[in-house]
């Protein structure tokens, strides 16, 4: 009874913290241990700070604990798990002391952000004969953005380069048409450099429509006089009547003797007192019909030749 022998812990005990994962994306999560220099029965999911996402499915026992973290969504913002000093014990009731030790947080790289594309043109409507350089700017830079990539209707995509952020293509509109151009871009065709997969399904600005025109417009069989017509009067009008409505602009309407393909007039068809369109308003063109009255009358007993040259 001269010797007294006491149990003594004065260790407190320490945590690591890892993960399977450095980094996550949108959509993913991972599994966080926890792990314990001796095994506690106080360590609760309380216990830990969580930011730039949040814990589930927290268990274990002993000196191995996990749980799931999920990132923020939308958010570019790292994910940081701690345990801070005294907030568990050993069986000896010793807190933990993990204040200064660098294996008590762990730091995860987020990027739940998905890119998203914007299209855009110098125009807003197009005629025969006419392109337009069409741009597609990205939120983040992307290496696997390419041509096919893109849906086009009502006409064709050429020259198409870029990297990065931006990219240009060349629309070409299809010819002889009314109908609309559509070019767009949908979700899930490229991604981020941390492969976010871009999400643009219910954006208004990944959808470009184009007005086309390139519908030529065409003289009607219906313009008198007729073609090879005889014994039309000599004071008649020509009148031409088009296909749709079409504007004055510039050239001349050219008549010709076909005996001879001499010229007898040429009329500026800027000339409103010799070239009228039906209803015609000098504000207006669009209108479908052309006549042209004569201030004289043509010889008689003669054929003649009209051409509109523009």
């Amino acid at each position: 009874n001269n010797t007294l022998t006491l149990s003594v812990d004065t260790v407190r005990p320490t945590i690591a913290i890892t993960s399977g994962a450095s980094s996550l994306k949108a959509g993913e999560t991972t599994t966080v241990t926890f792990t314990l220099s001796e095994a506690a029965s106080d360590f609760i999911e309380g216990d830990i700070s969580v930011s730039g996402g949040s814990l589930s499915s927290f268990s274990g026992s002993g000196t191995t604990y996990t749980a799931t973290f999920t990132p923020t969504a939308d958010s570019t913002t790292n994910g940081v798990i701690s345990v801070a000093s005294s907030k568990f014990s050993d069986s000896a009731g010793n807190e933990n002391a993990d204040g200064s030790d660098s294996n008590n947080t762990l730091t995860l790289s987020v990027d739940t952000t998905p890119p998203t594309i914007a299209i855009t043109s110098g125009a807003s409507s197009l005629k025969a004969g006419e392109t337009t350089t069409v741009t597609f700017t990205l939120s983040e830079a992307a290496t696997d953005f390419i041509e096919d990539d893109i849906s086009v209707s009502g006409g064709s995509l050429s020259s198409f380069s870029g990297s990065g952020t931006t990219y240009t293509a060349t629309f070409t509109p299809t010819a002889d048409s009314t109908t609309n151009g559509v070019i767009s871009v949908a979700s899930s065709k490229f991604s981020d450099s941390a492969g976010n997969e871009n999400a643009d399904g219910s954006d208004s600005n990944n959808t470009l429509t184009l007005s086309v025109d390139t519908l030529l417009p065409s003289l009607s069989s219906s313009s008198t006089p007729a073609d090879n017509a005889t014994a039309v009067a000599t004071d008649s009008d020509i009148v031409l009547n088009f296909s749709e409505a079409v504007d004055v602009e510039t050239g001349n309407i050219v008549i010709y003797k076909s005996s001879d393909d001499s010229v007898v007039e040429t009329i500026d068809v800027t000339s409103l007192n010799e070239v009228s369109v039906t209803d015609l308003l000098f504000f207006d063109y669009s209108y479908n019909r052309l006549a042209i009255g004569k201030d004289s009358v043509l010889p008689e007993l003669s054929s003649f030749l009209s051409l509109i040259h523009i």
